[in-house]
């Protein structure tokens, strides 16, 4: 049977066993309230603060959202998408006025010094690094940024600070759906499933969020949690940008520990988990260098290729789980 999964621009078919069990998990967002105007919900929740800290993603909402707030300075923190994407993102907001790409904020303490308050933009996505469960947790890494430490002076500046979180969940096109008081309510995608499987194939979910590995990881690990006993997880991503981070990696690459609270070190650290517990492939364009040197990963170069992979280690008879969203889309397991 034919079915279809998105990477990049372009989605790609493949086939199935028909002797296969085969679930496809559909993300539904967790919250029926919908937002009827995001843009002035957002407007009046940051106005009166100092300043707004972004988590940014590479969402064109998010910088159509961004170019309509009145509180300026407006920080972009970059921790979540990777250092290479700072170009990308900064052309966006090159006349924006009072809008700064921020991946050290150590380094400047100059847009830091007379703030006193700040609206805290982030998304509200599932998020599987248990050191980053909180929005607290989640502020300090962005403000943190690339550099992963947290110095005294910058400690003295956070623990002062009045935060106001303002959490946005977007639909699966990219638009902004509803605004909460935290990124965990409001607008998270969740999948039930009845059981765990064999084998899943996750697309991250297409451009723009599979452009580098660094993204893509959240669909892997996520994806992860439907795996029964040593089974396989199969990664579909274009990562046109390569794997995002020279900090990842580096951590990837080696056992050597600068940082243990830093987000890089936490994601190298899970990634290198699933690797040991699981059999896993990449489908990617991203050279078999990177994939299997680096990553430590199979490397396919079609989801065929992936399938014909799955079925000589689990038999034509396997279950599958498709999971076409990975990204945003949390698995809950009802055994």
């Amino acid at each position: 049977m034919e079915y279809w999964l998105r990477r990049g621009k372009f989605e790609y078919s493949f086939d199935l066993p028909d002797e296969a069990e085969v679930y496809t998990a559909i993300p539904q967002v967790r919250s029926e309230n919908i937002s009827s105007n995001v843009v002035e919900e957002v407007r009046e929740r940051t106005r009166g603060t100092d300043a707004v800290v972004v988590d940014y993603l590479p969402l064109r909402a998010y910088a159509d959202l961004i170019s309509q707030l009145e509180t300026r300075p407006i920080l972009l923190s970059t921790w979540r998408v990777g250092e290479v994407m700072g170009d990308v993102i900064i052309r966006d907001f090159s006349d924006r006025e009072g809008v700064h790409l921020v991946d050290d904020f150590v380094k400047r303490g100059d847009l830091l010094k007379d703030i006193k308050s700040v609206a805290f933009i982030v998304p509200t996505l599932p998020t599987p690094l248990s050191g980053l469960s909180s929005s607290s947790q989640r502020f300090i890494t962005a403000v943190s940024g690339m550099v992963g430490v947290w110095p005294d002076a910058l400690s003295r500046w956070a623990s002062s600070l009045e935060v106001t979180t303002v959490g946005l969940s977007f639909g699966l096109d990219g638009s902004l759906l509803s605004v909460s008081s935290d990124e965990t309510g409001g607008g998270s995608y969740v999948a039930r499933l009845p059981k765990r499987y064999d084998a899943v194939i996750a697309s991250v979910g297409g451009e723009p969020l599979d452009q580098t590995l660094m993204l893509s990881i959240n669909a892997l690990l996520l994806s992860s949690r439907v795996i029964k006993g040593s089974g396989t997880v199969i990664l579909v991503t274009e990562c046109e940008k390569g794997i995002g981070s020279e900090k990842l990696l580096r951590y990837l690459l080696t056992s050597e520990v600068d940082d243990e609270s830093s987000y890089h070190y936490l994601m190298a650290t899970s990634v290198k988990g699933v690797r040991e517990n699981y059999h896993v492939g990449m489908v990617t364009p991203l050279p078999k260098s990177y994939v299997e040197g680096v990553c430590g990963f199979r490397s396919f170069d079609t989801i065929q290729d992936s399938v014909h992979y799955i079925t000589r280690l689990h038999g034509k008879g396997l279950s599958v789980c498709l999971i076409p969203h990975g990204y945003v889309t949390d698995p809950l397991i009802e055994e």
